[in-house]
């Protein structure tokens, strides 16, 4: 009896141990206060514990050696999906370090390698898009100043009235 139990309990760790915890995202029940950076036709307002998706991500293998981590990330029908990322070096390493606060993680969705993402961090939060033939939806801070609200988007969402380059 107690070989069983030990046995159903080492099974149960190895199960916890692989699963990906998406407890950093949440729907969002209010909107915060401040100026909006984006008001696009759809979305949906989601909450994100930023320091646990960041600490989660540091543990993002580098580029190069065929490794993955699980990240989980809505969409903009409020769906989670689940990815697979590791971190890519785009700034020359003088100006990495100069700034490690800027970070960027390319990937794809599990089950669909032609879905592909882009995840960022600058001093405004995180930025994630995603991409396939279909569709393409974002991920950005909702509000100025706040790091802990965010918009999942359709791209073709955004108004482009009022838009100028320069």
């Amino acid at each position: 009896m107690a070989i069983h139990f030990t046995r159903l309990v080492l099974m149960f760790a190895i199960l916890l141990s692989g699963a990906v915890r998406a407890d950093y995202w949440s729907v969002a029940t209010f909107e915060p206060d401040g100026d909006k950076w984006l008001e696009p036709s759809q979305g949906r307002l989601m909450r994100l514990d930023l320091g646990e998706f960041k600490t989660l991500l540091s543990q993002a293998p580098p580029d190069g050696e065929g490794a993955f981590l699980k990240v989980k990330l809505p969409n903009h029908k409020g769906q989670i999906h689940e990815f697979f990322v590791h971190e890519t070096n785009v700034l020359p390493v003088a100006l990495a370090a100069k700034f490690p606060g800027i970070k960027t993680y390319t990937g794809f969705r599990s089950g669909r390698r032609d879905v592909t993402i882009k995840i960022s961090f600058d001093d405004k939060g995180m930025h994630a898009l995603v991409m396939s033939r279909a569709e393409t939806y974002a991920i950005d801070p909702s509000h100025e100043g706040n790091q802990e609200f965010y918009i999942c988007y359709p791209y073709r969402s955004l108004s482009r009235e009022g838009f100028e380059c320069g």
